[in-house]
């Protein structure tokens, strides 16, 4: 059955609902408010939250401009009259079945994605600390204290605090899968420009860009996930992310160490990264198809076009121009704004740096005692960090655990989350992370 604009409610930006009926099927007509809400899932109403959150985040919320400041038609024509009803020619989604839809893909699909954008976040987070191993080869070879050799992973680190800035409104503009493929790509090149370096500067240089193109997975899987998996399953998605994420940083020292010891050297740190974020790449650019249900109904309006030759079907994300000025105070000033104006954001911000900043402060402070009090060399030094990634397995069980009781929770609330049910197992994550610091 071909549904219709009837059977899906289109929400404007003040959220009030202004279906349009397609006078060639009739069926649409019998629909009652009721039967279209229904149609008209949870789900598919996240898309109206995508169009208003792409159009604050990269858009132009300007009007158009006065007839005055038009171009001409050119041949002397006039301008010809707007569409009788635009919404009309606004495609969607044909119901909450359509195939198009991400959430309607196959589970071994979405499965099979998971992995491929999970062991590219891994590879990403691994190339991050994996330069701890070479800071005193790199130390001795340019003659350089171990200070400034360590801060290959301290600019790193920067890159990966900048690059959201790009990647994030890239990835609300053009989708999810350019952005991830090209800051892949980026990483795999700046690392091997890091691993060929004859000075100091090409590699801190490349360690810094390699970090803010390494930060396209790191801030985008996030929202693949959340285009793939509807409430009920993310939380086990995000878990299994969470761990690429923190593991990768901790797998780095030990292998990095033994890689470093051998008679490769210190380069092929750097090249083993590198051919790890380019298999990353590899399976990115063959396996992901766009997942961001916007720009996949822009595709959808763009062959509707060619098979109707209608070229007034569009899609929302058509009607939002780029204004960079927007762009660059929506994604500047805004979240500054918000990180001082709410104590909840500010707060957990502030916990989740510091957990992140003492993380990689143990890739030094580990040395210092394994290799230097112990005697231990690099690559047996390194399996300290074992027990950091066995705790990281086990803060993944738990959640995973908690899953079921989350999920019945959210069917009792309607499918609707409440932020505060994840915050026991962050609450005994605190306290069980306190203890084993001072243990």
């Amino acid at each position: 059955m071909d549904h219709t604009r009837g059977d899906i409610p289109t929400y404007q930006e003040d959220h009030r609902k202004c279906p349009s009926l397609d006078e060639t099927d009739t069926d649409s007509e019998d629909l009652s408010d009721e039967t279209a809400n229904h149609v008209n899932s949870l789900e598919l109403e996240r898309i109206n939250t995508y169009r208003l959150q792409q159009k604050t985040t990269v858009g132009s919320t300007r009007g158009p401009l006065p007839r005055e400041q038009w171009l001409p038609m050119g041949a002397g024509k006039e301008y010809p009259p707007l569409l009788p009803d635009p919404e009309q020619y606004v495609v969607e989604f044909d119901g909450p079945d359509d195939p198009l839809h991400p959430y309607n893909w196959s589970m071994l699909r979405r499965a099979f994605l998971v992995c491929i954008l999970c062991y590219a976040t891994f590879a990403g987070s691994f190339a991050s600390a994996v330069f701890s191993a070479a800071i005193g080869s790199v130390s001795e070879q340019f003659n350089i204290g171990t200070e400034a050799a360590s801060l290959g992973v301290t600019l790193y680190v920067l890159g990966f605090a900048a690059g959201p800035t790009i990647w994030a409104p890239a990835s609300e503009l053009i989708g999810r899968r350019w952005p991830l493929s090209v800051g892949l790509f980026g990483c795999g090149v700046f690392s091997i420009a890091c691993a060929t370096a004859k000075d100091v500067q090409t590699i801190m240089i490349s360690r810094f860009f390699a970090g803010l193109f390494a930060a396209s997975p790191i801030s985008i899987v996030p929202a693949v996930f959340a285009d793939l998996f509807n409430n009920a399953q993310r939380g086990i998605i995000m878990s299994i992310f969470c761990m690429a994420v923190f593991i990768g940083p901790f797998a780095a020292p030990f292998v990095g160490g033994f890689i470093a010891m051998s008679s490769l050297g210190w380069r092929w740190t750097m090249y083993i990264s590198a051919i790890m974020v380019f298999l990353g790449f590899i399976l990115v650019l063959i396996f992901l198809d766009e997942s961001y249900p916007p720009v996949i109904l822009v595709r959808k309006a763009s062959e509707l076009r060619r098979q109707t030759h209608n070229w007034g079907i569009h899609a929302k994300q058509d009607e939002v121009e780029v204004d960079f000025k927007e762009l660059i105070r929506n994604n500047f000033t805004r979240p500054i704004t918000m990180l001082f104006t709410e104590p909840i954001l500010l707060l957990i911000s502030l916990y989740i740096a510091f957990i992140y900043g003492l993380m990689y402060a143990l890739l030094g402070a580990y040395p210092v005692v394994f290799q230097g009090v112990y005697g231990m060399n690099m690559g047996v030094g390194g399996l300290a960090f074992v027990g950091l990634i066995l705790g990281e397995l086990l803060g993944g069980c738990y959640v995973l655990f908690l899953q079921g009781a989350y999920k019945r929770k959210l069917a009792a609330n309607g499918d609707k989350p409440i932020p505060e049910w994840r915050l026991s197992p962050a609450i005994l994550g605190a306290v069980l992370f306190t203890g084993g610091m001072f243990w």
